[in-house]
């Protein structure tokens, strides 16, 4: 090889070593910088912007939500015993009575006639019986006080008998009379319970015939609102919650603002086979009337009550693959703590097991959160 060969190659193997080199340097520097621009990444991942609240303390209560209709504490349909005109009717849809209040009167000019007329009866039938009593004591001395009857035996024995028919015609005639006065009252006809006049179904003036006394024409509907009931029916898994006495809160359309307070007064004792229900009855002091009969109600039972429960807000628990979870807020980085909660409430639930007093639980910011994240507390008037 010549001299000028040999220079060549020199070239060519300095060339080849330095393009290797440099591939090599290339390919090391690359690596290098793409693992600080990886480690840069890491360091500079924004911190999660997250909301948190302190875990408390507080009562809470598990409730039976159930609905049922309002009824009055009693209701009372009245009815006509005897047939007539109504010559009066003295109350109207509305009005307020009392037991022994009149409420109609109907036409019984005949029936008073009859009674005026038993009683003219009845005092000469005493008279007779008067007159007669004396002279029965009369011949009775004749009779029995001497030592020879001035009388015979047949006259004693003839005003005997009159006295006894006199006795007897009294006696039928006060049972006539007290007859005549009892269906003349009840020509009248009066309240049978307090309460307040609910429906009325015949005017003054109407007929009533006899017909219509089979209860099928009734008079007046009253029924007393002073209490109300509500009856709710009670799954068989619940019924062994339902105690006599227990708080009832009660809401109506009516008054959406308005909580009413009931107690639960009768249980009933056996189920309905077809529907596994039991009826429960509900008692409501309702001495301002605002609860009406016929109204719908929604009700809930206080089944239990707990003191110094721990509560977080609802929406600080998760939940994955059926298991429930929060996450703490430990200074700047978020702890996901699994929970076993209690009774749920309007906006907050009990915490049975996993948590402490006094933590931070977060409340926003901590969906897709992950454990040992860097978060940024933003509450109110608190930056961290």
């Amino acid at each position: 090889m010549t001299e000028k060969g040999r220079e060549m190659r020199k070239i060519v193997i300095l060339f080849l070593v330095i393009l290797f080199t440099g591939g090599i340097g290339y390919q090391i520097y690359q690596i290098i910088g793409s693992k600080k621009i990886r480690g840069e990444k890491v360091e500079e991942v924004a911190a999660v912007p997250v909301k948190t609240e302190k875990i408390k303390l507080g009562t809470v209560e598990e409730k039976l939500s159930l609905t049922g209709n309002i009824t009055p504490q009693s209701q009372v349909t009245v009815y006509s015993e005897v047939a007539g005109e109504i010559e009066r009717l003295v109350v109207d849809v509305g009005d307020k009575v009392k037991k022994g209040d009149l409420i109609a009167q109907i036409e019984c000019e005949k029936i008073r006639f009859q009674v005026e007329q038993m009683k003219v009866n009845l005092k000469a039938a005493k008279v007779n019986l008067a007159n007669t009593e004396k002279e029965y004591g009369r011949i009775k001395r004749l009779y029995y006080d001497v030592e020879e009857p001035a009388v015979s035996r047949q006259r004693m024995d003839n005003i005997t008998a009159a006295k006894e028919v006199a006795e007897a015609q009294v006696e039928s005639l006060e049972a006539g009379l007290a007859l005549a006065k009892a269906q003349l009252s009840d020509y009248k006809i009066y309240v049978p319970i307090k309460g307040i006049i609910a429906k009325k179904f015949i005017d003054e003036g109407e007929m009533i015939i006899a017909s219509m006394m089979m209860k099928s024409a009734p008079i007046v509907t009253i029924v007393n609102m002073d209490t109300v009931k509500i009856m709710v029916n009670v799954t068989e898994k619940n019924i062994t919650q339902v105690k006599i006495g227990q708080k009832a809160r009660v809401k109506v359309d009516a008054y959406p603002d308005k909580i009413f307070i009931g107690k639960v007064s009768n249980i009933s004792p056996v189920l309905d086979p077809s529907s596994k229900t039991a009826p429960v009855e509900i008692k409501i002091l309702n001495p301002d009337h605002l609860l009406k009969p016929g109204m719908f109600a929604r009700v809930n039972i206080v089944v239990e009550k707990r003191k110094n429960a721990l509560l977080v807000p609802i929406k600080a628990v998760l939940n994955e693959n059926n298991r429930k979870f929060v996450f703490v807020a430990n200074g700047s980085i978020a702890r996901k703590k699994e929970v076993k909660t209690g009774i749920y409430q309007k906006d907050s639930v009990e915490i049975m097991e996993g948590l402490n007093i006094g933590e931070n639980v977060i409340i926003e910011g901590n969906y897709g959160l992950k454990d040992g994240a860097k978060v940024l507390i933003k509450n109110r008037g608190n930056i961290q």
